[in-house]
């Protein structure tokens, strides 16, 4: 992939009359001259695959597009590939002829274009503080400028962006900011001018400058604080132009669905979004995005399969995981070695290389990805339960990965195949697979370690055979505990670990969540692997997470990948009867009579089932328990209540549930010793829905 990324970039540079239907297919030119047209002002509409996007998301409650680079990256190569073209006549000099005003910033880094009239007026244009004719909004800008600037290259060490001064529209020394009404929802773009400055180390560098929206009033959430949108955008796009002193040809030319090719800048979108994080840590624009990546882990971050995809703007994740587990400067590191490599997709080999060197040796691409797929397991809901020294900073406040796109499963024996699986993860993604209910496994056969009942078994007397259901044909193991054997690969020999996670949670202490980390061995083309676990017992359940997580980036092929991923558990569930097709009940409260002295804590439980399948499993997903209290003599003391979440793993070895009221008043203070009065009524759900049981029982409590 490399080599064809190179040759089609050179001949970009090279071939004056280059067709670019020779990259492109005609209606991708067509769309892209469209869409580069419209965000530049030059056309009034964007493509018809565009415009059906804008009008599916006209109520979205995020931006439904954020930058407008690499549309604009996409119509520059056009113009190249076909230098005689319109597109390349229109796009010539590209810079906004409408802004009557400048404003040069008080670092001197910065020259602001602006209006106080027309569509493209600045925000708030009569607001003048210190009465010099520069709006606030002009002169704050400028501020935000200087100090994006003063970050990015001075402390944190990047390359400033090429001087423009060379030719008659780049004016002075000084980076152009145009502000002016965008279309969309577009936050901001870096708009590529002058490209291949010179032979040597300038070959990959380009100048440009940064259009910024007038007053972000078409972006709901910074309507009414535009200098927030002002930071956000500001950090993005000068981290692209900055990206363009290093390697503009950072580009990888993914193909889509086998017959045609896109330009896929994930590295330049992910970065600049982890900037922006870098720099303004308390706006968490990218927060809006997230949802794009939590809802599908098993899509490589390297898809960018439409202009307008927002996947990955999402994936500023695996940035975001790099600067918190080795530092911000691996963030340079890869940009660095990305320009040392030469034109083309060379971040994630960019990347091999900084992790090995940031961490001494001790890790590989392939583990830090499968560490990355990890901390996107606790995020969310999930983060207060992560295990020590897993999990982002701000993985609370993350989505987190849905329960339908985990495979889930209750009752064993389990064999899903690859043609039936569908989490099967892309290059550079994840799967994940959650056994629950563990607990009540139990092995009932064993295989012989030298094939099947050849010569006896080791530790068995019985014998049963499993040869008419195992999915892998492979016999010469004993089986003594819970087994997941899985089948991973492709269907070529690829020589690249897989790498596991197996996250078990204790039964005993439903929040304690251990996990082991492991790179899988590989040799043919589909690789097996068994991963046991001892005392299955002390689980409520076990995750096992598989990642594929190389630097090849041609083994990513949009909507043509070839990963295999099949997994099978060989125990068969020992369901205890008494939990089969058992009624929804309310059950006697524990301990009564409650006698204080003698209590580890002071806590009354009520106690419930609730009605269950033929693998003991409830058939209610969130069923609510409420108890009220009252005295003897009908005086109401007290309401406790439950929903419960999670049915499967809230059961406690007894297939029970319960509620606890700590024998205090509705104001929170201690009741007296006594009889009360215990009404536990238990309903389908929260909505209370349908009432499934109830019971009235006296409490006696003692102090």
């Amino acid at each position: 992939m490399k080599y064809f990324c190179t040759v089609v970039l050179t001949l970009i540079l090279a071939a004056p009359t280059f067709a670019a239907e020779r990259l492109f297919s005609e209606q991708q030119t067509k769309d892209i001259e469209a869409n580069g047209l419209w965000l530049l002002g030059k056309a009034e509409q964007p493509s018809a695959e565009l415009q059906e996007y804008l009008h599916e998301h006209e109520d979205s409650e995020f931006p439904i597009l954020k930058c407008g680079t690499p549309m604009l990256m996409d119509l520059k190569m056009v113009a190249n590939l076909d230098r005689q073209s319109r597109t390349a006549a229109l796009v010539a000099n590209p810079r906004p002829d409408s802004l009557d005003l400048t404003y040069d910033s008080p670092g001197g880094q910065f020259k602001i274009h602006y209006t106080k009239t027309g569509t493209n007026a600045c925000y708030q244009p009569t607001v003048d503080s210190d009465g010099d004719g520069v709006p606030n909004y002009i002169e704050t800008m400028a501020i935000i400028a200087d100090s994006v600037h003063n970050q990015i290259v001075n402390v944190m060490g990047y390359p400033p962006p090429p001087e423009d001064s060379f030719y008659v529209e780049g004016g002075d020394e000084r980076y152009d900011i145009y502000v002016r009404n965008l279309p969309s929802t577009i936050y901001g773009q870096t708009v590529p001018d002058s490209i291949s400055l010179a032979q040597g180390p300038d070959a990959q560098r380009a100048t440009s400058f940064m259009e910024l929206d007038n007053d972000y009033s078409h972006v709901s959430a910074y309507r009414n604080r535009p200098l927030d949108a002002v930071r956000v955008t500001v950090a993005h796009e000068y981290f692209h132009s900055v990206q363009f002193s290093i390697d503009y040809f950072e580009t990888d030319f993914v193909l889509v669905g086998g017959t045609t090719y896109f330009a896929a800048r994930y590295w330049m979108e992910m970065s600049a979004v982890w900037m922006e994080e870098a720099l303004y840590d308390e706006l968490n624009d990218y927060y809006f995005y997230l949802p794009v990546f939590y809802n599908a882990p098993q899509t490589s971050f390297q898809r960018f399969n439409t202009a307008f995809d927002l996947h990955p703007y999402a994936s500023c994740v695996f940035p975001i995981y790099l600067d918190q587990r080795f530092g911000p400067e691996i963030i340079r590191d890869i940009w660095l070695r990305c320009g040392e490599m030469g034109p083309g997709p060379d971040f994630l080999a960019a990347s091999y290389f900084a992790i090995d060197s940031v961490s001494g040796g001790s890790m590989s691409y392939a583990s830090a990805f499968q560490e990355f797929a990890l901390w996107n397991y606790f995020t969310g809901e999930r983060a207060a339960v992560a295990p020590a020294g897993i999990g982002y900073e701000e993985a609370d406040a993350y989505p987190q990965i849905p329960e339908d796109k985990i495979g889930r499963h209750f009752s064993y024996p389990v064999s899903v195949t690859s043609d039936a699986n569908p989490y099967i993860p892309q290059h550079n993604a994840a799967a994940y697979m959650r056994f629950e209910n563990v607990a009540n496994t139990l092995t009932r056969f064993w295989t012989c370690n030298s094939g099947p009942f050849s010569g006896g078994c080791t530790d068995s007397t019985e014998v049963f055979d499993t040869t008419g259901w195992d999915p892998f044909s492979e016999f010469n193991r004993i089986d003594t505990g819970f087994s997941v054997r899985l089948r991973y690969g492709r269907s070529q020999y690829v020589p690249w670990s897989w790498g596991l996670s197996v996250v078990t949670q204790l039964d005993s202490d439903p929040d304690n969540y251990t996990a082991e980390q492991f790179l899988l061995p590989h040799g043919d083309s589909l690789n097996f692997v068994t991963v046991e676990t001892l005392n299955q017992a002390a689980y409520r359940s076990i995750l096992y997470i598989l990642s594929w997580g190389t630097p090849i980036d041609s083994f990513y092929t949009a909507g043509l990948d070839t990963n295999r991923l099949s997994y099978a558990v060989r125990e068969t569930s020992a369901i205890d009867s008494a939990r089969v097709y058992i009624p929804s009940v309310v059950l006697t409260p524990y301990p009564n009579p409650a006698v204080v002295a003698e209590m580890s804590s002071p806590e009354v439980w009520f106690r419930f089932n609730v009605a269950t399948d033929s693998v003991a499993a409830p058939i209610f997903d969130y069923p609510l328990m409420v108890v009220d209290v009252f005295s003897i003599a009908g005086e109401y003391i007290a309401t406790v209540e439950r929903v419960v979440t999670d049915p499967i793993a809230d059961q406690n070895n007894r297939g029970e549930f319960r509620v606890s009221w700590d024998m205090k008043n509705s104001s929170g203070k201690n009741v007296a010793s006594g009889a009360y009065i215990a009404f536990a009524r238990l309903y389908s759900d929260s909505r209370r829905s349908d009432l499934l049981a109830e019971d009235r029982v006296k409490v006696a409590i003692i102090r």
